[in-house]
């Protein structure tokens, strides 16, 4: 039998500024989504805030043009609108990682 515990009043209100102050934390930090294919352990619309994990920072390492794929969540309904778009920037480095995803998977 499992005994409900209750959280006093004081605790409820420290639990809410605590998760309250993550969450502006948070949205401080950058937050960048990559719009290229997916890769190994990277994934088309991936969502990152803060820093590039490590993983992520190989793949650059690989293939620089990655860099460029990465955006800030306000500017993603126009790079969806570029990437229909045969000859933009961003079609083009979609196309070119696309073409050589197979060759650098390998070296991760």
């Amino acid at each position: 039998m499992t005994e409900k515990v209750e959280m006093s009043a004081t605790e409820k209100k420290h639990a809410k500024l605590k998760s309250t102050s993550e969450v502006v934390e948070n949205s401080n930090k950058q937050q960048l989504i990559y719009f290229g294919p997916s890769l190994k352990n990277l994934q088309q619309y991936q969502v990152f805030i803060g820093d590039l994990p490590s993983h992520v920072k190989k793949h650059i390492e690989i293939n620089p043009a990655l860099k460029e794929l990465f955006v800030e969540p306000k500017e993603l309904p126009l790079i969806q609108r570029n990437l229909k778009i045969k000859g933009t920037r961003e079609q083009q480095l979609y196309d070119l990682v696309h073409k050589t995803k197979g060759a650098n998977s390998n070296a991760l």
